[in-house]
Protein backbone atom coordinates (compact mmCIF):
# COMPACT_ATOMS: atom_id res chain seq x y z
CA UNK A 1 0.00 0.00 0.00
CA UNK A 2 1.18 3.45 -0.94
CA UNK A 3 2.46 5.63 1.96
CA UNK A 4 0.80 9.36 2.27
CA UNK A 5 2.19 12.16 3.79
CA UNK A 6 0.57 14.61 6.05
CA UNK A 7 0.12 18.17 4.82
CA UNK A 8 -2.06 21.07 6.12
CA UNK A 9 -4.25 21.94 3.24
CA UNK A 10 -7.74 21.65 4.00
CA UNK A 11 -11.09 22.75 2.24
CA UNK A 12 -13.17 24.65 4.29
CA UNK A 13 -17.36 26.26 4.04
CA UNK A 14 -17.72 30.32 4.61
CA UNK A 15 -19.30 28.75 8.51
CA UNK A 16 -16.08 27.16 9.49
CA UNK A 17 -14.02 30.19 8.22
CA UNK A 18 -13.74 31.95 11.41
CA UNK A 19 -12.66 28.86 13.72
CA UNK A 20 -10.74 27.88 11.16
CA UNK A 21 -8.21 30.79 10.66
CA UNK A 22 -8.41 31.62 14.78
CA UNK A 23 -7.10 27.71 15.33
CA UNK A 24 -4.46 27.52 12.65
CA UNK A 25 -3.51 31.62 11.77
CA UNK A 26 -3.15 30.15 7.71
CA UNK A 27 -4.37 32.18 4.87
CA UNK A 28 -8.11 30.93 3.18
CA UNK A 29 -8.19 30.68 -0.84
CA UNK A 30 -11.37 31.83 -1.33
CA UNK A 31 -12.53 30.60 -5.03
CA UNK A 32 -15.03 33.48 -5.25
CA UNK A 33 -14.99 36.88 -4.01
CA UNK A 34 -17.09 36.35 -0.65
CA UNK A 35 -18.70 39.57 0.56
CA UNK A 36 -19.00 38.52 4.09
CA UNK A 37 -15.32 38.26 4.35
CA UNK A 38 -14.36 41.03 2.04
CA UNK A 39 -10.80 42.87 3.36
CA UNK A 40 -10.28 40.25 6.09
CA UNK A 41 -6.38 40.10 5.98
CA UNK A 42 -6.85 36.00 5.68
CA UNK A 43 -8.70 36.11 2.84
CA UNK A 44 -6.71 35.27 -0.83
CA UNK A 45 -9.08 35.32 -3.79
CA UNK A 46 -8.32 32.81 -6.37
CA UNK A 47 -11.17 33.50 -9.04
CA UNK A 48 -9.50 31.80 -12.06
CA UNK A 49 -10.28 28.84 -10.15
CA UNK A 50 -13.89 29.25 -10.42
CA UNK A 51 -15.98 27.04 -12.83
CA UNK A 52 -16.66 28.51 -16.55
CA UNK A 53 -19.98 29.75 -17.69
CA UNK A 54 -20.70 26.26 -19.49
CA UNK A 55 -19.55 23.96 -16.95
CA UNK A 56 -22.48 26.10 -14.43
CA UNK A 57 -24.68 25.58 -17.67
CA UNK A 58 -24.44 21.70 -17.72
CA UNK A 59 -25.36 21.81 -14.49
CA UNK A 60 -28.38 23.79 -14.31
CA UNK A 61 -29.43 21.71 -17.46
CA UNK A 62 -29.08 18.60 -15.36
CA UNK A 63 -26.11 17.15 -17.17
CA UNK A 64 -23.20 16.61 -13.93
CA UNK A 65 -21.06 14.42 -15.72
CA UNK A 66 -20.33 16.97 -18.85
CA UNK A 67 -20.38 19.66 -15.92
CA UNK A 68 -17.67 18.26 -14.17
CA UNK A 69 -15.54 17.36 -17.42
CA UNK A 70 -15.76 21.14 -18.46
CA UNK A 71 -14.53 22.16 -15.46
CA UNK A 72 -11.62 19.16 -14.88
CA UNK A 73 -10.70 20.65 -18.14
CA UNK A 74 -10.46 23.88 -17.10
CA UNK A 75 -8.46 23.61 -14.70
CA UNK A 76 -5.18 22.46 -16.57
CA UNK A 77 -5.61 25.26 -18.35
CA UNK A 78 -2.82 27.89 -17.77
CA UNK A 79 -4.50 30.44 -15.48
CA UNK A 80 -5.88 28.55 -12.74
CA UNK A 81 -2.83 25.67 -13.14
CA UNK A 82 -0.85 28.94 -11.42
CA UNK A 83 -2.72 28.80 -8.41
CA UNK A 84 -3.13 24.88 -8.30
CA UNK A 85 0.62 24.72 -8.25
CA UNK A 86 0.96 27.24 -5.46
CA UNK A 87 -0.98 25.28 -3.65
CA UNK A 88 -0.03 22.12 -4.14
CA UNK A 89 3.94 24.27 -2.81
CA UNK A 90 2.18 24.64 -0.14
CA UNK A 91 0.99 20.95 0.65
CA UNK A 92 4.39 19.61 0.13
CA UNK A 93 6.25 22.35 2.21
CA UNK A 94 3.45 21.64 4.72
CA UNK A 95 2.20 25.57 5.32
CA UNK A 96 -1.14 25.25 6.73
CA UNK A 97 -3.58 26.68 3.98
CA UNK A 98 -7.42 26.61 4.22
CA UNK A 99 -9.53 26.35 0.60
CA UNK A 100 -13.17 27.98 0.51
CA UNK A 101 -15.85 28.41 -2.04
CA UNK A 102 -18.23 31.00 -1.92
CA UNK A 103 -22.11 29.99 -0.39
CA UNK A 104 -23.40 30.30 -3.81
CA UNK A 105 -21.06 27.63 -5.12
CA UNK A 106 -21.59 25.61 -2.31
CA UNK A 107 -24.90 24.82 -3.54
CA UNK A 108 -23.72 23.02 -6.49
CA UNK A 109 -20.96 20.19 -7.44
CA UNK A 110 -17.80 22.49 -8.09
CA UNK A 111 -16.39 22.05 -4.65
CA UNK A 112 -16.49 18.00 -4.82
CA UNK A 113 -15.13 18.24 -8.81
CA UNK A 114 -12.55 20.61 -7.27
CA UNK A 115 -11.35 18.36 -4.64
CA UNK A 116 -11.43 15.42 -6.64
CA UNK A 117 -9.45 16.90 -9.69
CA UNK A 118 -6.36 17.85 -6.89
CA UNK A 119 -6.28 13.82 -6.00
CA UNK A 120 -6.88 11.71 -8.92
CA UNK A 121 -4.51 14.37 -10.84
CA UNK A 122 -1.75 15.35 -8.44
CA UNK A 123 -2.94 12.98 -4.93
CA UNK A 124 -3.52 15.79 -3.16
CA UNK A 125 -6.40 14.93 -0.75
CA UNK A 126 -7.82 18.17 1.18
CA UNK A 127 -8.56 17.64 4.76
CA UNK A 128 -12.27 18.24 6.34
CA UNK A 129 -12.63 19.76 9.33
CA UNK A 130 -13.50 17.26 12.00
CA UNK A 131 -13.91 14.64 9.86
CA UNK A 132 -10.50 13.51 8.33
CA UNK A 133 -6.54 14.86 7.55
CA UNK A 134 -4.91 16.00 4.23
CA UNK A 135 -2.28 14.06 3.16
CA UNK A 136 -0.44 14.11 -0.32
CA UNK A 137 0.47 10.48 -1.86
CA UNK A 138 3.93 9.88 -1.16
CA UNK A 139 4.08 8.11 -4.69
CA UNK A 140 2.81 11.57 -6.44
CA UNK A 141 5.53 13.59 -4.33
CA UNK A 142 8.36 13.18 -7.81
CA UNK A 143 6.13 13.96 -10.09
CA UNK A 144 4.59 17.30 -7.97
CA UNK A 145 8.27 18.18 -6.96
CA UNK A 146 9.42 18.14 -10.87
CA UNK A 147 6.63 20.25 -12.04
CA UNK A 148 6.98 22.91 -9.15
CA UNK A 149 11.11 22.98 -9.76
CA UNK A 150 9.93 23.39 -13.12
CA UNK A 151 7.87 26.39 -12.67
CA UNK A 152 10.32 27.94 -10.30
CA UNK A 153 8.46 27.83 -7.10
CA UNK A 154 11.02 25.52 -5.09
CA UNK A 155 14.56 25.93 -4.98
CA UNK A 156 17.07 22.62 -5.90
CA UNK A 157 17.45 22.58 -2.03
CA UNK A 158 13.95 22.40 -1.15
CA UNK A 159 13.78 19.84 -3.93
CA UNK A 160 16.36 17.53 -3.11
CA UNK A 161 15.59 17.56 0.59
CA UNK A 162 11.85 17.40 0.11
CA UNK A 163 12.46 14.59 -2.32
CA UNK A 164 11.56 11.19 -0.75
CA UNK A 165 14.46 8.89 -0.50
CA UNK A 166 12.98 5.51 -1.62
CA UNK A 167 11.54 6.90 -4.84
CA UNK A 168 13.54 8.05 -8.76
CA UNK A 169 13.49 11.11 -9.71
CA UNK A 170 11.21 12.00 -11.96
CA UNK A 171 13.26 11.84 -15.47
CA UNK A 172 11.71 14.40 -17.04
CA UNK A 173 13.32 16.98 -14.62
CA UNK A 174 16.90 15.80 -14.64
CA UNK A 175 17.92 18.33 -18.12
CA UNK A 176 16.78 20.97 -15.64
CA UNK A 177 18.23 19.93 -12.84
CA UNK A 178 21.74 19.17 -14.40
CA UNK A 179 21.47 22.44 -16.47
CA UNK A 180 20.94 24.84 -13.66
CA UNK A 181 23.51 23.15 -11.67
CA UNK A 182 26.05 23.83 -14.42
CA UNK A 183 24.49 26.09 -17.09
CA UNK A 184 27.14 25.80 -19.59
CA UNK A 185 27.10 21.49 -20.04
CA UNK A 186 25.53 20.24 -23.26
CA UNK A 187 22.94 17.87 -20.85
CA UNK A 188 23.39 14.78 -23.71
CA UNK A 189 23.46 11.97 -21.14
CA UNK A 190 20.86 11.50 -18.60
CA UNK A 191 21.88 8.73 -17.36
CA UNK A 192 24.66 10.11 -15.46
CA UNK A 193 23.32 13.21 -14.58
CA UNK A 194 20.01 11.29 -13.28
CA UNK A 195 23.00 8.63 -11.02
CA UNK A 196 24.58 12.26 -9.82
CA UNK A 197 21.36 13.54 -8.42
CA UNK A 198 20.32 10.15 -7.04
CA UNK A 199 23.32 10.19 -5.06
CA UNK A 200 22.91 14.00 -4.06
CA UNK A 201 19.92 12.25 -2.86
CA UNK A 202 20.81 9.41 -1.01
CA UNK A 203 24.14 11.79 0.19
CA UNK A 204 20.96 13.62 2.29
CA UNK A 205 19.55 10.88 3.69
CA UNK A 206 22.41 9.34 4.92
CA UNK A 207 24.21 12.00 6.96
CA UNK A 208 21.96 15.30 6.44
CA UNK A 209 24.34 16.90 3.63
CA UNK A 210 24.73 17.39 -0.06
CA UNK A 211 27.37 16.25 -2.19
CA UNK A 212 30.58 18.38 -2.77
CA UNK A 213 31.31 16.71 -5.86
CA UNK A 214 31.00 18.92 -9.00
CA UNK A 215 29.28 17.97 -11.63
CA UNK A 216 31.70 17.97 -14.67
CA UNK A 217 31.33 18.81 -18.39
CA UNK A 218 29.09 15.22 -20.02
CA UNK A 219 32.60 15.56 -22.68
CA UNK A 220 34.56 13.79 -20.63
CA UNK A 221 32.29 10.82 -20.49
CA UNK A 222 32.07 11.06 -16.52
CA UNK A 223 30.31 12.58 -13.67
CA UNK A 224 33.50 13.45 -11.49
CA UNK A 225 33.52 11.60 -7.75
Amino acid sequence: MANNEPCSVWIITPDEFDSFVLSTGAKVVSIAENNRFRGHPAILTAGPLLPPIDAIEKELDGDLVESANIYTEYLTTEEPDRYISVILALALLDYPLGIMFGDDEMQFSFPAVFVDFLYNTYGLSLGCMNKYPPFVSEQMVPILLAKLYSMGLITYEVFMRRHPSDLPIFPGIISKLAYDQRPLVDVRDAEHYAKYFEDVKASLKNDGKFLIDPLVSIDSGVIAR
